[in-house]
C-alpha cells in the first residue's frame, strides 16, 4: 500500500493506495476534476495520456504526492 497526498492548494486529503490503482482513479478518488487544472505527481506534470498508468509504472513505493494546479481567470 502507498500513501497519496492528494488535492490543491487550499484542500488536501491523504489516501491510501494499492500501487496498481491508476492516477484517473486517484484523482477520482481525491475528488480532483482532471480537466479543471494540471495534475502533477511528485511535481512533475502528468500528461493525460499518462492518466490510465499506475502508481506502480512510476515506481511509487510508499509515498507521493498527486497535487492539482487550478486553472484561474485573471491569474
Amino acid at each position: 500500500m502507498i500513501k497519496v497526498i492528494s488535492g490543491t492548494s487550499l484542500n488536501k486529503t491523504e489516501l491510501v493506495l494499492d500501487p496498481s490503482t491508476t492516477l484517473l482513479e486517484a484523482a477520482e478518488q481525491a475528488g480532483l476534476n482532471v480537466a479543471a487544472g494540471g495534475i502533477t505527481l511528485n511535481g512533475s506534470m502528468v500528461g493525460s495520456a499518462d492518466f490510465n498508468k499506475t502508481f506502480s509504472d512510476y515506481g511509487v513505493t510508499d509515498k507521493c504526492y498527486l497535487l492539482q494546479v487550478v486553472k484561474a481567470d485573471n491569474a
